[in-house]
């Protein structure tokens, strides 16, 4: 399972999550969350915010989206496009990956 997590320098992001400035990747295998890469949003650095379809050119293989804020609309469409959105309260990446496993590791 792959997981993106919504950051803003060196914290996780406190906007909605397609205002992101990157997004890290993560797999969840066995209870442990490893991380994999850094992939950049492009419309944060042109100071736009993503919506949904600008958001699955970037994280379209990765199952579950964690952020602080998402819009009503865009969780609609991101459940009903197959993915699984996560609302977490962390403000440091670290706090963030403990409360992803413990969210997400049900085994």
């Amino acid at each position: 399972m792959k997981i993106a997590l919504g950051i803003k320098g060196n914290s996780v992001n406190k906007a909605h999550f397609g205002m992101s400035e990157k997004y890290r990747i993560y797999e969840l295998e066995d209870g442990m969350l490893n991380f994999i890469e850094e992939r950049i949003n492009e419309n944060f650095t042109q100071h736009k915010h993503s919506e949904v379809e600008d958001i699955m050119k970037i994280l379209s293989d990765c199952n579950v989206w964690v952020a602080k804020s998402m819009g009503k609309k865009s969780k609609e469409v991101i459940m009903e496009l197959g993915y699984t959105p996560l609302i977490i309260n962390s403000d440091s990446i670290q706090e963030a990956e403990k409360e992803i496993v413990k969210a997400l590791d049900h085994n």
